[in-house]
């Protein structure tokens, strides 16, 4: 393990009190799909920054923050003026914008580095080795300017979204209803762009411009994904960040690469993990939950085959049913062998010597529920809906699977039949 020095651990806090503080606007800004407006602010405030320095000819950081913050407001009145008054949808409005506006940018820091020292690369991508060099004395420490200025941010970003909570919540999820209650969910937009406008400003020495976009987006997307409570999102958005921020530190002693890049990496990571793992919303538990039902179905579907086949066999003698007959009856071969094999392992089947397969007094049981299930279904879809015999079988043989026995005796109830639509006794 590698020990690591004092302005390191610097580093790592302020990139860390960074990355909470770009996560609690993002939620907000995932939340209702307006991520695409923290990139452009990010790109569109460098032309803010050239422009104050070229009118004030000050490198001051409040000077900076104002040109900045003037862009960033102006981005989004501007994307929002042109897609109002035009045929051109938000999106392309925005991106005329923020390109238009990050050129100049470019532009300007190029012309104003060859006179005086301000780095384009520092406002692009950030320096947060050189942290621990700009320092300021708080409580008889010496601290890193970029830890207080950050830290005070995190806390106001903090207290704000504690203030009007209520109000970024309406104006996320029900604008027209926080318009009827007497809110102005635009008003609340504009301040929220705001608040990420000044955070995108003054996270520039620790992240850049443009890689401050990630810890904006990224923790949010990633929480959003492993959550559905407002609160919690916001709490795992500020723990995903700051996680971030340290596993990215690591990657960059390893790999010997940009920190800010590698802190954004590492953000990516944890989103792709998000994305892949998350519980309720993950592609792999997507995926499974998909296949445990489908698996069950034809579970079901097996049942069903060797009831019905009872039912034909205790009316005329019929041949044996096989377990390769029901492979083949059954649309999924390889599920059907799985399932056919757990039936029998839950004692709900018994294949003989022969290869005969029936059903146990267990397996009768179930099997029975089930296509009552069905047959009910068939019985009340042609009840209410009157659809003919030949159109009720398909939806019935859908929903058998998620009828319980207590909505199975509403319906026995309501349709007061014995027989389906096709004659065929109901167990």
């Amino acid at each position: 393990m590698v020990a690591l020095s004092v302005d390191e651990l610097w580093v790592i806090a302020t990139c860390a009190v960074c990355a909470a503080a770009c996560a609690i606007p993002g939620v907000f800004l995932v939340l209702s799909r307006s991520s695409l407006l923290a990139d452009g602010i990010s790109h569109a405030a460098l032309a803010g920054i050239g422009a104050a320095f070229l009118f004030f000819q000050s490198r001051s950081p409040i000077i900076m923050l104002l040109g900045a913050f003037g862009a960033g407001l102006f981005t989004a009145w501007a994307s929002s003026a042109i897609s109002r008054t035009s045929v051109i949808k938000p999106d392309a409005a925005l991106g005329v914008v923020f390109t238009s506006l990050f050129s100049i940018g470019v532009i300007i820091i190029t012309l104003v580095a060859r006179q005086v020292d301000l780095d384009p690369g520092c406002v692009l991508y950030g320096l947060p080795e050189f942290i621990p060099f700009d320092t300021v004395r708080f409580a008889s420490l010496e601290v890193p300017r970029g830890f207080v200025w950050l830290s005070g941010l995190f806390v106001v970003n903090a207290a704000l979204c504690w203030l009007f909570w209520k109000e970024l919540t309406l104006a996320t999820f029900d604008p027209l209803l926080a318009k009827a209650l007497g809110f102005h969910p635009g008003r609340v937009h504009y301040c929220l762009l705001a608040c990420v406008t000044v955070t995108i400003v003054l996270s520039f020495e620790a992240l850049g411009s443009i890689l401050v976009v990630t810890m904006i987006v990224a923790p949010a997307a990633a929480a959003y994904l492993w959550s559905e409570r407002l609160r919690s999102v916001v709490l795992i958005a500020v723990i995903l960040g700051v996680l971030s921020a340290v596993t990215g530190y690591g990657g960059a002693l390893l790999l010997n690469s940009s920190v800010a890049g590698t802190m954004s990496v590492a953000a990516g990571l944890l989103f792709i993990a998000a994305a892949l793992l998350a519980p309720t919303r993950g592609i792999v538990p997507t995926v499974w939950s998909r296949k445990v039902l489908q698996y069950r179905i034809v579970r079901d579907d097996i049942l069903g085959l060797i009831f019905r086949w009872h039912e034909v066999d205790a009316l005329q003698s019929a041949t044996p049913l096989t377990p390769k007959e029901i492979h083949e009856a059954v649309h999924h071969p390889v599920l059907a062998r799985l399932a056919l094999r757990s039936l029998q392992q839950r004692g709900e089947v018994i294949v003989s010597h022969d290869r005969a397969v029936r059903l146990s007094e267990r397996g009768l049981v179930e099997a029975r529920a089930l296509v009552r299930s069905h047959r009910l279904w068939e019985a009340y879809l042609a009840k209410h809906l009157h659809l003919p015999p030949d159109h009720v079988h398909a939806p019935s043989e859908r929903t058998e699977h998620f009828i319980g026995r207590a909505l199975a005796r509403e319906i026995a109830e309501d349709v007061e039949s014995k027989r389906d639509p096709h004659g065929k006794p109901i167990p």
